[in-house]
């Protein structure tokens, strides 16, 4: 059976787990059945989930998702690329004690995966100690519970993104849990994972293997400073997630450029999530196109985008002048890009997806939550277009 050649190394075992989720719920069925059989089996594969803790995402855990509809909220977790080295530094930074810094857009799962890597430590690790806290208690834990082997409560809290991992774990793997108001132990290795609020006393007085404060980046200033400089006691290994909320002086921008010492940062961008990036292109100078993503591009109007190499420049006037007379001619004026010259995000990326949101939300809300800019999400004299110009056309290569 294939599926047994592959319990060699992490890293083959890893590779053989199907990433379409029809596929994938068919390999899970196949394995945890028998693996629920063979001691001996149960055992290898722990090991190499412990090894290479993504294992566990692709091949046991699954993901609640409030977006779809009825009867498909409980989907396997399959890593997206871009967050599977997010994964692999997580469990570093636990395995080899050292902070980390996650900058990230809005709903690109970086929660979901701390969350998840916490709950593979506490099933694998025995006596291992962990601390999630946001800035309420309500975002920590609110009405989670287990009640009769299923899961309740908020699913935004983190306790329950925790629990989630084991409730719709194969039975053969679900350890003996007791969870109360704001901690969960695992009864049958001694692991505990406990919840707090982020305040001044956050984490005060405590010794934990590792430690997620979550959405930092909007705690009061004063308040980020005062966790900043006392959770390094209870932990070496304290993980800082969040978006851009409170401009460039903020405690989170600050770590995240290094003014507190040298932390590792996992970025985690818009740009790299599939269901996002379809049409990525840029606009470095006004009526300029720089289109990455080309392929699809070819796909819509392959008369034009043929011609067109991946990261060419282009003005875009001067090509929608040189083909208005063809018969595809609409096609080409269908396609839309804003070549702005970046003023509207700071020379980033655009795509589909991205023009779209652009339209329907206020320019510091994308700051904040999807393009990472510090300084769109702050107060400023100047508007972002304008210090970008700036930028532009007066700072050069030495």
């Amino acid at each position: 059976m294939s599926i047994v050649k592959t319990l060699d190394t992490p890293e083959g075992f890893f590779d053989a787990i199907p990433s379409d989720p029809a596929e994938n719920i068919s390999w899970r069925m196949t394995f945890h059945e028998r693996a629920a059989k063979d001691e001996g089996m149960q055992r290898v594969y722990k090991e190499l989930c412990w090894a290479n803790i993504k294992i566990l995402f692709n091949s046991a855990f699954w993901v609640y998702d409030a977006d779809a509809p009825t009867g498909f909220r409980n989907r396997p977790f399959i890593l997206w690329p871009h967050q599977e080295p997010a994964v692999d530094e997580i469990h570093d930074s636990i395995i080899n004690q050292h902070n980390l810094v996650i900058d990230k857009s809005r709903k690109e799962g970086a929660t979901e995966i701390i969350c998840k890597t916490f709950a593979g430590h506490f099933l694998l690790d025995p006596e291992s100690q962990f601390l999630v806290g946001s800035r309420k208690a309500e975002y920590v834990d609110k009405g989670v519970e287990l009640v009769n082997g299923r899961l309740i409560g908020l699913h935004k809290s983190l306790m329950h993104k925790v629990c989630y991992a084991f409730t719709t774990l194969p039975n053969w793997m679900r350890p003996n849990l007791l969870k109360t108001y704001m901690l969960l132990q695992n009864l049958d290795n001694s692991s505990v994972i406990s919840g707090e609020a982020t305040n001044e006393n956050f984490g005060a007085g405590d010794r934990q293997k590792g430690i997620l404060v979550d959405e930092y980046g909007r705690i009061d200033h004063n308040m980020a400073l005062n966790i900043n400089d006392s959770v390094h006691d209870t932990s070496a290994c304290v993980i800082f997630n969040s978006t851009h909320f409170w401009g460039v002086e903020h405690p989170y921008n600050q770590l995240l450029t290094q003014k507190y010492g040298e932390v590792p940062v996992i970025i985690m961008p818009w740009i790299d999530n599939p269901n996002k990036n379809k049409g990525l292109y840029l606009s470095p100078d006004y009526d300029i196109v720089e289109i990455k993503d080309i392929d699809y591009y070819r796909e819509q109007c392959p008369e034009v985008f043929n011609n067109i190499k991946s990261m060419e420049s282009f003005k875009l006037s001067d090509l929608r002048r040189k083909h208005q007379t063809e018969s595809w001619s609409k096609t080409l004026e269908d396609i839309v890009f804003i070549a702005d010259g970046g003023d509207q995000n700071e020379g980033g990326w655009r795509s589909l997806w991205y023009d779209d949101v652009c339209k329907k939300r206020r320019p510091r809300d994308v700051a904040c939550n999807i393009d990472r800019r510090p300084r769109g999400s702050g107060s400023s004299v100047f508007s972002p277009a304008t210090l970008h110009r700036i930028e532009q056309s007066t700072i050069f290569p030495p």
